[in-house]
């Protein structure tokens, strides 16, 4: 289980897949210039051209998606 969650693709403790990617990319989020400055939702930091976006949190978001598309 340490593997799963190393990588994120992991269920983690909820049992939900891609639960750790999801973390990640919210913890991401949290920490951006968009949420801590901007006082914005990380929701709406996902949105394209909102300020102080990070590409790492770019990166957690195309992997959760991923993650998530193989599930279908």
């Amino acid at each position: 289980r340490a593997e799963e969650v190393e990588d994120g693709k992991g269920e983690g403790s909820g049992g939900v897949p891609c639960s750790g990617l999801r973390r990640e990319l919210l913890d991401c989020l949290r920490e951006s210039d968009c949420v801590k400055i901007h006082g914005m939702s990380p929701r709406e930091c996902l949105q394209d051209g909102a300020p102080g976006q990070r590409a790492e949190c770019n990166s957690f978001r195309l992997a959760f998606f991923e993650c998530k598309r193989s599930l279908v």
